[in-house]
């Protein structure tokens, strides 16, 4: 299928499809592309992997997709080829397990399941794509608790927020690194918000 952001993309019934969060993300890219252009980019949940396409499109230098469910691996992978991206690696992994201590990114980009749903409702591959825990902050929480010990210093960072989820909890976990708001789509039912953050340590 091709996508709202004009990009063809993979995926089924499983995989989270582009949305308005995906399109924050893609939106400021486009917007500061020196953030991507000849930079080692991952791309953590990467779903359909359309975050890795317009990485690529921008000119990065090489990509990286991880994502837990296997059928969000193989949709990565189908986007990046039916698009025509030659420089690319896909993993399948929680988070950053796979990727080895200070690892050389120069931007990491996270759109962590945000919902808040109880965790009983959270052990089906399909829920992986979008449930985050009571507080809606289990996933982003995880991520940001070992984000300063596996990438080096100076590394950029692009998170997906939601005000369904426990925000102060999110800001608290963050640690050294400081968040500031770079984006924000407003529903009547929600506000989504583009975080970003550097590395320090």
């Amino acid at each position: 299928m091709v996508s709202a952001l004009g990009e063809r993309v993979c995926w089924n019934e499983k995989v989270y499809r582009p949305s308005h969060d995906t399109l924050l993300i893609v939106e400021y890219l486009e917007r500061n592309p020196q953030l991507v252009r000849g930079k080692a980019v991952l791309d953590v949940g990467s779903g359909t992997g359309i975050v890795g396409i317009v990485a690529a499109r921008l000119g990065a230098r090489t990509t990286v997709s991880i994502d837990i469910a296997p059928t969000a691996v193989r949709a990565t992978l189908c986007t990046l080829r039916v698009n025509g991206v030659e420089d690319y690696h896909v993993a399948r992994c929680d988070l950053h397990t796979c990727i080895r201590e200070k690892a050389p990114f120069d931007l990491i980009v996270f759109n962590p399941p945000y919902l808040p749903l109880p965790e009983s409702e959270c052990l089906d591959e399909e829920s992986l794509a979008w449930c985050g825990g009571p507080n809606g902050t289990s996933v982003a929480l995880r991520f940001l608790e070992g984000l300063e010990g596996w990438c080096k210093s100076g590394s950029r960072m692009l998170l997906v927020a939601s005000s369904l989820m426990d925000f102060d909890r999110l800001l608290k976990g963050a640690g050294g690194i400081r968040l500031r708001v770079v984006g924000v789509r407003s529903f009547f039912f929600e506000r989504i918000m583009l975080l970003e953050g550097e590395v320090s340590s």
